[in-house]
């Protein structure tokens, strides 16, 4: 161990460039917290700024956590966690599932979704009946897939584009519903007209 004459500290090196420097050859560098003992102990690092604790990285011996959270209580504050079933967590302690999020997401995506085609001379929209007989058949509308089981790899942003087909493609409908329904009212208006008094 050296400590030089600016106060950096190196183990395993006689130049440390920084305030700890571990540097070994031929072999990878660990760097170990081991708190022992009988009770309920944290091995942790903390980062300070101007005396004030901003940041806590450890293990969270109490909910057999390694955390990454602000401020200074690695217990009680919320931040990014790992279990030891490799299930990640923001926004809560107790990760239910591989990515457990507990609050709003917010992504950005250089893609782009539209299904505009939908609404273009010569778009092959099923008719209901059709529609019919695909779900009857397949339990899933036409395109979409979202049980695990058939397509366990989903993404988003594609199945974002398929909902948004699918809602054109409802429009659609309803609009041809709609004349449907308008020549049917004028078909029953004739009729009452006709009708003797």
């Amino acid at each position: 161990m050296r400590v030089d004459n600016t106060g950096n500290v190196g183990i395993g090196t006689t130049s440390p460039s920084s305030v700890l420097h571990v540097a070994k050859d031929n072999e990878s560098v660990q760097l170990k917290l081991d708190a022992t003992g009988t009770g309920s102990f944290n091995s942790i690092v903390s980062f300070r700024r101007d005396g004030t604790q901003q940041g806590v990285v450890g293990w969270d011996d109490s909910t057999q956590l390694l955390k990454l959270v602000p401020g200074d209580n690695i217990h009680t504050n919320k931040g990014l966690a790992i279990d030891s079933n490799g299930n990640v967590s923001i926004g809560t302690t107790s990760p239910n599932y591989t990515l457990h999020v507990n609050g709003t997401i917010g992504t950005t995506n250089s893609g782009q979704v539209h299904s505009d085609y939908v609404f273009e001379p010569g778009y092959k929209l099923r008719s209901l009946e059709e529609l019919e007989d695909f779900i009857k058949e397949e339990q899933h509308l036409p395109g979409v897939i979202t049980d695990p089981e058939k397509a366990p790899n989903v993404d988003l942003m594609s199945l974002n584009g398929k909902l948004l087909e699918k809602i054109e493609e409802l429009t659609l409908y309803v609009i041809e519903q709609n004349k449907e329904l308008k020549t049917l009212k004028e078909k029953v208006a004739k009729l009452e007209g006709n009708r003797p008094q």
